[in-house]
């Protein structure tokens, strides 16, 4: 299934951009406005020199996979180029983005806590991410 998002090829910031909106929006199905501008100030720190304008349309392109037919399995294949495309800290820091961004709405959603864990134990590195509880400000998860 060839995957094509306009005129670059799918990239780094578009698989962190992908699991970021699932876990934003997957568990309760709906994407507050504080959890986008979460998770565009988290992409914009791995890419610093990349114009907002960039990181909006990348937003805006994972967005649309997201809604599409094969959003799950384009899903499924970031979190796999993640673990291989990222040694272990970096590993560690997407998910420390994740507990940023699983608190930034006010609320630690069950799904959330799930979804993080799984996600470090398949990357091998639930050793390195503290344990997060519901109810926690997640902080420093």
């Amino acid at each position: 299934m060839p995957v094509t998002t306009g005129p670059e090829d799918w990239g780094t910031l578009h698989d962190l951009a992908l699991l970021y909106l699932f876990l934003a929006h997957a568990t309760d199905d709906h994407l507050d406005p504080v959890e986008r501008s979460t998770i565009s100030e988290r992409l914009h720190a791995w890419r610093p020199k990349a114009p907002s304008t960039r990181i909006d349309k990348i937003l805006n392109e994972v967005m649309l996979t997201y809604m599409g037919t094969y959003g799950r399995d384009m899903l499924d294949m970031s979190i796999a180029s993640l673990k291989e495309s990222l040694h272990s800290q970096r590993r560690v820091e997407v998910l420390n983005d994740m507990a940023t961004l699983a608190t930034s709405d006010g609320v630690l959603a069950p799904g959330e806590i799930a979804f993080i864990q799984r996600l470090a134990r398949f990357w091998d590195v639930e050793d390195d991410v503290p344990t997060m509880q519901r109810g926690s400000s997640g902080g420093d998860a």
